[in-house]
């Protein structure tokens, strides 16, 4: 450094040029110093991840295993900057067999053999002081499964004059749940995600993820959802009115012969519905029971793909007649 500013001070040097020597002397200095301190011992503290493999046959464990954690280590100032800036949280594969011990249904790792595991992921010469490894036993369930229903999440709004044209369908409707026994014994179905849609004048379909619930697994991760939609108008028709279960010793007049029905449909289908799609009734055994001369209509036969059926009258006036 004498010898830096002998060369510096000479009177042939001017200062503008004396400053730029000084700060390449520096920066080389500075780089020299970060290798040597690089190379140099500290206690540090570095986070990894864990995967696990070999889970114990026909057996579950219940609770979350860990899938981080920060462990204190020993080690060059080399290791620390390659786990902490440059080669990003090392993945470290714990075998559950030879890591932990399995007796009366209670799973316990041992920090020895995991710290093991660790060291051959990021190598011997990082010394593990302390593993924050935030539990080390766990129960054990038996593990069972069974084929539940899909139940769709979804929220539907759509544009003036369409309305579903079919129930929605799920692909598949039905899945397989594997779990815990004490869980699978309480699930009868499975929901999707949430799906919002508004304004809906078109066929949409879509494929959607299953909600997860913790130590389920099922034998697929996703569905297709596929709602199907139609343009409707509003129809009115007049039918006739049918009497049923009378003898025919009996004569009924009936004051009203035809009931105006009103419902929705689909434009498609508004050519294909006429009277004849319709079975309208009064019965006569509730004709007998009436004490005002009054009976109400009954509809028992209407296209399936209507909505928001209506009718008037609801009930007509009669007279019975023996002969």
């Amino acid at each position: 450094m004498k010898r830096l500013k002998k060369i510096i001070n000479r009177e042939n040097i001017p200062n503008s040029k004396k400053l730029i020597v000084f700060s390449i002397f520096l920066f080389v200095s500075s780089i020299l110093w970060f290798f040597i301190a690089l190379g140099n011992i500290y206690e540090d503290v570095i986070e990894i991840k864990f995967e696990y493999i070999n889970y114990p046959e026909g057996n579950g464990i219940l609770g979350e295993l860990p899938l981080r954690s920060k462990i204190e280590v020993e080690t060059t100032g080399y290791n620390i900057l390659k786990y902490k800036y440059i080669s990003g949280i090392p993945l470290v594969y714990i075998d559950i067999n030879k890591c932990s011990e399995q007796k009366n249904n209670t799973l316990s790792f041992s920090n020895k053999l995991v710290k093991l595991a660790i060291n051959k992921k990021i190598g011997s010469n990082i010394k593990i002081l302390q593993i924050d490894f935030t539990r080390k036993n766990y129960k054990l369930s038996k593990l069972a499964s069974k084929k539940v229903k899909v139940i769709p999440n979804i929220i539907l709004s759509f544009a003036k004059q369409y309305r579903l044209a079919s129930d929605i369908k799920i692909l598949p409707n039905h899945i397989n749940v594997s779990g815990y026994k004490g869980i699978i014994d309480t699930i009868s179905m499975v929901e999707t995600e949430l799906i919002n849609i508004n304004d809906l004048n078109k066929n949409y379909i879509t494929k959607t993820k299953l909600l997860n619930t913790s130590n389920l697994r099922y034998s697929v991760d996703s569905v297709l959802i596929s709602v199907i939609v139609e343009k409707f108008t509003e129809k009115h028709l007049k039918v006739p009115i049918k009497i049923i279960n009378k003898p025919k010793s009996i004569k009924a007049n009936l004051f009203t012969k035809e009931v105006e029905l009103v419902f929705n449909i689909g434009v498609k289908n508004f050519e294909y519905i006429d009277k004849t799609s319709y079975k309208v009734v009064v019965d006569y055994k509730d004709m007998i029971k009436s004490k005002t001369n009054k009976v109400k209509i009954k509809i028992l036969k209407s296209p399936k793909y209507i909505k928001k059926l209506n009718y008037y009258p609801k009930e007509i006036e009669f007279l019975l007649e023996y002969k």
